[in-house]
């Protein structure tokens, strides 16, 4: 499917990329407790023995860095504006073990029409509140691809940073919004996200964005302004 995103658990390059500009750092400590993929907003911190350590950048917080490195248990894959085929009944299905916070479901126009279904997050399974007939809707989501996590960090300790402006390009990003041509982009629990809950506090935008993603290309590409 074009508008499958690549898995990010078998292929740990494949999430980010850069275009121009930005520099990958060299690396630096991590909290341990700490749980990311590659693509995700990281901060700052001093430990209890002084030391500058890495974590998840906080939502609408102040952002440092991309982290470069993978750290997770379970990896997932985003799926964008995949067109769901709605039976006369007002039924259809998604992938199994969605992340339920990340499922935006469209019409033609990008309307929002999530609150219009309740979906199944184990199941996949969706169904109109009200049943309107057999339709084609699209849907944006996230779900648990059902494979070993990987911990880059073990061993050293450090995790592998990208800061500076620049343009990139990410599959990691907030797919329970419909992102458009400049909008700001900020930090929604450590992933990129358009929000108005990551993007509250201008200061703590890192950028915009440049292109959004699409069915044939799903990679967010961001202009990065503030890292």
């Amino acid at each position: 499917m074009a508008n499958e995103l690549p898995s990010l658990g078998r292929n740990p390059l494949n999430a980010l990329r850069i275009i121009t500009g930005c520099e990958r750092q060299g690396n630096d400590y991590v909290n341990s407790a700490a749980t990311f993929t590659r693509g995700y907003l990281g901060r700052q911190t001093i430990d209890s023995y002084g030391n500058v350590e890495w974590v998840v950048a906080s939502t609408d917080g102040v952002v440092d860095g991309i982290l470069n490195s993978h750290k997770a248990n379970v990896f997932y894959k985003s799926v964008y504006k995949t067109p769901i085929a709605i039976d006369s009944d007002g039924d259809g299905n998604l992938t199994p073990y969605l992340v339920a916070s990340s499922v935006l479901l469209t019409s033609t126009g990008d309307a929002d029409i999530t609150s219009d279904f309740t979906v199944n997050a184990t199941s996949g399974a969706i169904s109109e509140n009200v049943a309107t007939g057999a339709r084609t809707i699209y849907a944006s989501y996230q779900y648990d691809v059902r494979e070993p996590g990987v911990d880059e960090t073990l061993g050293s300790g450090k995790v592998a940073i990208i800061r500076g402006n620049g343009e990139l390009e990410t599959l990691v990003y907030d797919t329970s919004q419909v992102i458009a041509k400049g909008d700001a982009v900020g930090s929604l629990a450590g992933i990129p996200s358009t929000s108005t809950a990551a993007t509250t506090t201008a200061d703590n935008n890192i950028g915009t964005v440049v292109a959004p993603p699409t069915a044939d290309n799903p990679y967010l590409r961001i202009r990065i302004t503030s890292l």
